[in-house]
């Protein structure tokens, strides 16, 4: 008996972000979650600097439950090479670079969204707007503003939108939690983690807001407390 749709859509987004945090060097796949019957049509709308996307399509590429893949780049088709070596072929849905015509022709019922924060909101919206669930890479949008409409619009349509919390299921992050729930550290009162990585690629002008948006890093999203807990409050569905 084939798990229910919603169930099903837990099972992809979860192997999603299991894949996404995976050391970009050396990655193997996650393991398969069980599923059968029918797959989930699945869409990606990103762009030339979408972050963790390959990790993403790790999980798409390897996640039970998955019946096909179309992405949406509207910078002109960037990523569609590396979809095409990540994804298999009998999973390989359609390539576009419009996101509308994408949704329309295609209908997700799951939708990745990975882009630069000040592009993300439209997406987002569209992908709500056709009716799809959405994970969405963070930070998901350029101010508060911007991501309480978008919240609204989820609760609207009963839809699903969830912030890929992907650090969660980093193999080291998970490790630590196993020896803080074994007791083998004590009991923690605060903890620090610290990425060591190059961020030089921050300071391109990809990753820079506008100027009538302040012309900040966009990775520096001032978004709030408030509407991080409300970003957390659509990780229930999925």
């Amino acid at each position: 008996m084939a798990p229910p749709p919603q169930r099903r859509m837990r099972a992809i987004g979860a192997h999603l972000l299991a894949g996404a945090a995976q050391p970009p060097h050396g990655r193997s796949p996650a393991p398969a979650f069980a599923a059968s019957g029918g797959g989930v049509a699945c869409g990606i709308l990103t762009e030339a600097t979408g972050d963790h996307l390959g990790g993403f399509l790790n999980g798409f590429a390897t996640a039970d439950g998955v019946g096909s893949v179309s992405v949406a780049d509207i910078t002109e088709g960037a990523q569609f090479d590396a979809v095409r070596k990540a994804i298999p072929p009998e999973r390989l849905g359609g390539f576009y670079t419009q996101p509308g015509v994408m949704l329309a022709e295609r209908a997700p019922a799951l939708t990745l969204v990975t882009a630069e924060a000040h592009r993300s909101a439209p997406l987002v919206r569209a992908a709500l707007e056709s009716g799809s669930h959405v994970l969405l890479e963070k930070p998901g949008c350029a101010n508060l503003a911007e991501f309480e409409q978008l919240c609204d619009l989820a609760d609207e349509k009963g839809l699903t939108l969830m912030l890929a919390m992907a650090t969660r299921a980093n193999p080291a992050v998970v490790k630590a939690k196993e020896l803080i729930d074994a007791g083998y550290l004590g009991v923690p009162y605060s903890a620090t983690m610290d990425w060591i990585a190059d961020q030089t690629r921050l300071t391109r002008e990809a990753h820079l807001y506008p100027p009538e948006q302040g012309g900040d890093l966009s990775w520096c999203a001032p978004l709030t407390p408030s509407s991080e807990d409300r970003h957390l409050t659509h990780l229930s569905a999925l």
